[in-house]
């Protein structure tokens, strides 16, 4: 049996349920200290003064970078929700800079995806001139509301997100 839509559905929405609750569980769990052989190693401290080390080993990172980047140019997904937990988690990272940074990240993909689907043919214009104010205004609204939450919270937000997101794609995978 081939790989369709609904099947995709169905496990990707599953693994991003089971990577909310590894986010629920992430204080419980050993990390992985993956950016102890890094040379790419940084620290931060947040507004509630907790002090972070984070970084990562860059064939690791460009691997995940990779694919996700194809998984969310094949399929439609935002990358960022499969790499916010992935820095939070593999790497690391405070949330805020996490989210920062996968915003960035997705900035980037954004620009290569579209010029390429612009050159295809595949951009319905009309769309994406309704939707491009609520993108931008909510861009806008989610990084201030970012730089005042706490990290506990960004993280709580995430999963719940996450939660949502997989629900919807299960239901879309059950109902065909």
């Amino acid at each position: 049996k081939s790989f369709n839509m609904e099947s995709f559905n169905l496990y990707f929405g599953f693994f991003m349920i089971l990577v909310s609750f590894i986010l629920m569980i992430r204080n419980k769990i050993k990390p992985i200290e993956t950016f102890k052989t890094s040379s790419y190693q940084r620290s931060f401290t947040d507004a509630e003064g907790k002090e972070y080390t984070y970084g990562f080993p860059p064939v690791l990172g460009v691997t995940i970078a990779f694919i996700v980047g194809f998984s969310s140019g094949l399929f439609g997904i935002g990358g960022g929700s499969l790499m916010v937990p992935a820095m939070i988690l593999i790497f690391l990272f405070p949330p805020h800079v996490a989210v920062a940074t996968s915003m960035f990240m997705v900035f980037l993909s954004a620009l290569v995806s579209s010029a390429t689907h612009i050159y295809l043919g595949n951009i319905n214009w009309l769309y994406a001139l309704a939707v491009i104010p609520g993108a931008w205004f909510g861009a806008k609204g989610g990084a201030y509301l970012n730089s005042k939450l706490q990290s506990a919270a960004l993280v709580n937000i995430l999963r719940i997100i996450l939660v949502l997101i997989g629900i919807r794609l299960v239901y879309q995978g059950l109902t065909g």
